[in-house]
């Protein structure tokens, strides 16, 4: 009680200029009549244009036209100039110019107040004045999207410009027709946008069971696809028309005669001749390390075709040679070094 009555009165006159200051603005906005139109800019456009914010104001000010209690921010915006407005009565827009001698016309299209109709035009035409039209709404800004900075920029698939060469190595194993498959091939593609076209060599092992005797065969085949990529892995479809070559000597009999009086011994032995045959090859190849000089890539290989006439009429039966299947589906394992 002391306090207000020694000097605590003092504060009531603060309170109430502190209280004119804060709505001498709205009043002054309410009656149309404002301090000074406001043009701000920020620090890069001060120091590319140090008279552009003075000089929009003095422009702006010298029209009677423009809202004078408007409120006006330049700022960069890449190499452009971005203008935001924020009207009295809440209302924001925002424009990118793309030089500092587009801000003036801008800034006076967004500020312009429409006029009103002269009074003696009004009683000279004999019509009721007519209310000026409703100012536009000025759309508000769409937020600009944030960007991490620290993110690495997304990498762009783009097609291949040119060739590229590839040749890999690959081992696998298949099964089809009762007997089993081992082989060992290399692979050499030309990729032209996305599209593959190349050759392909493969020697087979192939053995219908333990007992019986195993058969080699050389495959060479000419193939083309198609490479489907998804970021750093792809898919290639390969297929095409072959041979395989496989060797051997024709079924003889062989008769020993003893020196005693014992009857005479035959041997018999069944062996294939050499032939080659057609064969379809089909593969389907995941690769890993696309966009390396080395990959590797796992995948499912097959292929389809006749066995040779001398061997079909060899069962697969102990101590025969086995003969080459008419189908085998597998899969192969493999690296590859080319163009990334």
């Amino acid at each position: 009680m002391n306090r207000w009555r020694g000097g605590g009165w003092g504060v009531v006159p603060a309170l109430a200029a502190l209280a004119v200051a804060m709505g001498a603005r709205s009043v002054l906005a309410a009656d149309g009549r404002c301090a000074a139109l406001s043009v701000q800019a920020d620090e890069r456009v001060r120091m590319l244009w140090p008279e552009l914010a003075d000089g929009a104001r003095e422009a702006l000010e010298a029209r009677d036209d423009v809202d004078p209690c408007a409120r006006v921010a330049l700022s960069r915006a890449g190499t452009a100039i971005r203008l935001e407005v924020a009207l009295p009565d809440g209302r924001l827009a925002s424009r990118v110019v793309s030089g500092p001698e587009d801000v003036v016309p801008t800034l006076e299209a967004l500020l312009l107040i429409p006029r009103a109709a002269a009074p003696e035009a009004t009683e000279a035409s004999g019509e009721p004045p007519q209310e000026p039209p409703a100012p536009p709404v000025l759309p508000s800004p769409a937020p600009a999207p944030v960007v991490a900075r620290d993110a690495p920029p997304q990498a762009k698939s783009e097609p291949r410009r040119f060739p590229g060469f590839e040749i890999s190595l690959a081992t696998g194993a298949r099964v089809g027709d009762g007997e089993t498959v081992l082989g060992f091939g290399a692979l050499s593609l030309v990729d032209v946008s996305a599209w593959l076209v190349g050759f392909g060599g493969e020697i087979d092992r192939y053995q219908a069971g333990a007992a019986t005797t195993p058969g080699m065969a050389l495959e060479l085949a000419a193939l083309g696809g198609r490479r489907m990529s998804f970021g750093g892995a792809s898919l290639d479809f390969l297929g095409g028309l072959g041979v395989a070559l496989h060797g051997g000597s024709q079924a003889s009999t062989m008769t020993t005669m003893g020196t005693t009086m014992a009857a005479p011994v035959s041997t018999s032995t069944q062996s294939l001749a050499s032939g080659a045959v057609a064969r379809v090859r089909l593969a389907a190849h995941m690769n890993f390390g696309a966009r390396s000089a080395f990959r590797t890539f796992v995948g499912i290989e097959g292929d389809v075709g006749p066995t040779d006439a001398s061997e079909a009429e060899l069962p697969l039966a102990p101590g025969n040679p086995s003969r080459l299947p008419i189908w085998t589906l597998g899969l192969a394992l493999g690296g590859t070094v080319g163009t990334p």
